[in-house]
């Protein structure tokens, strides 16, 4: 719970108090707010934002090495989304495409403070 603390302090210090950091979300989202991280984290990131994008970068390696029989693309940014009492995604499908462009896996980490 303290570094979900942590996490959360940071990034409504950071993102969501800071004007223009995040914007209205496109798409399915309602009342959603997001922004891009990139990884290796910038600067001046808290140790447990920072671990926390190491863990989120880590994990297609971990199922690669349990056995998952694809490799993984991953991206260098991490999706920072702001979900604020009203705000809603709906049930939605990640850029689905039938030529293998598409994600295949989505990773998620929720924070609750």
């Amino acid at each position: 719970e303290e570094i979900a603390t942590a996490i959360h302090q940071e990034c409504e210090k950071k993102f969501w108090k800071q004007t223009g950091a995040m914007s209205l979300a496109q798409g399915p989202a309602d009342g959603i707010f997001e922004c891009w991280l990139p990884f290796p984290a910038r600067q001046g990131t808290s140790p447990e934002l920072e671990h926390a994008l190491r863990i989120l970068f880590g994990l297609p390696h971990e199922f690669l090495r349990h056995g998952y029989a694809t490799k993984l693309k991953v991206p260098t940014m991490a999706h920072l989304v702001c979900i604020p009492p009203g705000g809603r995604e709906k049930l939605h499908r990640d850029f689905a495409c039938d030529t293998g462009a598409g994600r295949e896996l989505t990773f998620s980490l929720f924070l609750a403070h």
